[in-house]
């Protein structure tokens, strides 16, 4: 059963969707600014939750190191 956090989580996730679908940009009025991505500053995410905000992520050169192994085939 969905407890009344789920319903928010969920209202939160749609209108960033919403927003996305009609303006390709997925912020908006009452939202947490979600960071664009951007070469030259450091990887954010959004962590969509009911206090919904960006962080930092910590583990970017860790996921490089796996992926550059993937592309080697092993």
């Amino acid at each position: 059963d969905w407890q009344p956090e789920d319903y928010k989580v969920s209202e939160i996730l749609q209108a960033y969707f919403v927003n996305f679908i009609r303006t390709g940009n997925p912020n908006g009025l009452g939202l947490p600014e979600w960071p664009k991505v951007e070469s030259n500053t450091d990887a954010m995410f959004l962590k969509i939750d009911v206090d919904t905000l960006a962080e930092k992520e910590l583990h970017r050169n860790r996921y490089l190191l796996m992926d550059s192994f993937l592309k080697e085939g092993k």
